[in-house]
Parts: structure tokens; C-alpha cells; sequence
């Protein structure tokens, strides 16, 4: 099943984006027919005239806030014209000798890197690859860094408690988080943890 077909739905709102079949129902295009998106040419027409104020100002701008806002979004052309891209260093942890970088928060790229640096702890080769097991410990992986990125996740230039990157990719926190993991069932209720206690090396001290 194509993704059209998956994404049929959200799709069919957005007229031009599916082709009348038999009856008038809409259908997505077939394999190797081709398509075409007029209103996407335009747009790409008005940015390569028009620069960046042919995507973040005037008729694309307006047409973006529209369609967010039937969405229940809150997204105005305000935001889109005050918008400014920023030069940021990346973050990155080493996946068993291959180091991978992605953008900081306030992106959600750190939750792959958390989720390499748990899944590291497992011998997924041994486990055959796309396997049951194989396949569990990275979606097991994937559910805990979502649970922390859902709880520390932010903007760092809106908020007082910025994003603790370094505690979130540590290996200790990583560590940690893995023994979540129950190789024979899926952890339906991941709840967030405590990176604020790790840089390095998470230490625990009783009294």
C-alpha cells in the first residue's frame, strides 16, 4: 500500500493532491503515471523569483497560515515573516565507532541520537535484522527518548530551563534508561527520567 493510500485522509483535503478515478472518486496516482502539481509549481516559481519572501511572505505565507488554521493550528503569516534560521552547533553521540550529529533542540533530532545511545547497549546483529526482537528493542528505544523529549524538549531561547542536552546524551543516562527495556513485552507507560543528574557518568547516593 503507498503512502497516498496510508495518508488518504489528510490528503484528500488539499485539493489537486489525488487524481478523479471511476466515478469521480479520488484516487491516488498509479505506479509509473504521472503527475501534476500546478499549485506546487507556482509556489516554487514565486520562491525562485521572489527569494525568501516568496515562502515566508505574501501568497504562500497566507496560504500556509490558512491551511494550518482548518487544522486547528495557530500558526499566523506573522510568525512565518519574523522567522529567522539560525547557525547552531550540532549534537552528537558515538553509535559503536560511527560518530552521528544532528541539530539541537529545539528540534526533535535528539531523541534519535538518545535512542542510538540505548540501543547500542544491545547486539541487535545477533538479533537478525528487522527480527521480532530486533525490531522491539529499537521501537522499546524509540518510546523511551520520545518520553524524554516530550518532558525536556524546548525552545532554549523562550524558557528559563533550557534543554539538559548533555545529561540526555550521556551514557550513563543512557544506561540507565536501557534497563527499561523487557526483551519479552512491549513498556506501555515509559515515563520520563532525571538527565539532570548526568554528565558522563550517572552516580546514585544513598544515605
Amino acid at each position: 500500500q503507498s503512502t497516498w493510500e496510508l495518508r488518504r485522509s489528510p490528503v484528500e483535503r488539499q485539493p489537486g493532491l489525488l487524481l478523479s478515478g471511476e466515478g469521480g472518486v479520488l484516487r491516488a496516482p498509479k505506479a509509473g503515471e504521472v503527475f501534476v502539481n500546478p499549485r506546487l509549481a507556482n509556489t516554487m516559481r514565486r520562491i525562485a523569483k521572489e527569494g525568501r519572501s516568496g515562502f515566508y511572505e505574501g501568497a504562500t505565507a497566507a496560504a500556509m497560515e490558512s491551511l494550518v488554521q482548518q487544522q486547528g493550528g495557530v500558526m499566523t503569516t506573522d510568525d512565518l515573516k519574523t522567522c529567522r534560521a539560525e547557525v547552531v552547533d550540532p549534537i552528537s553521540v558515538n553509535y559503536k565507532g560511527i560518530d552521528v550529529y544532528e541539530i539541537p533542540p529545539n528540534g526533535q533530532g535528539i531523541v534519535a541520537l538518545m535512542a542510538l545511545n540505548i540501543a547500542k547497549r544491545f547486539d541487535l546483529k545477533s538479533m537478525g535484522h528487522n527480527s521480532a526482537q530486533y525490531l522491539h528493542t529499537c521501537i522499546e528505544a524509540t518510546r523511551i527518548a520520545f518520553a524524554d523529549a516530550q518532558r525536556f524538549v524546548c525552545d532554549p531561547s523562550g524558557t528559563k530551563l533550557p534543554c539538559p542536552v548533555d545529561g540526555l546524551l550521556s551514557d550513563g543516562y543512557a544506561a540507565t534508561r536501557s534497563e527499561l527495556i523487557d526483551r519479552h513485552k512491549a513498556n506501555a507507560d515509559v515515563t520520563y527520567g532525571t538527565p539532570h543528574a548526568c554528565s558522563g557518568v550517572c552516580q546514585c547516593v544513598c544515605v
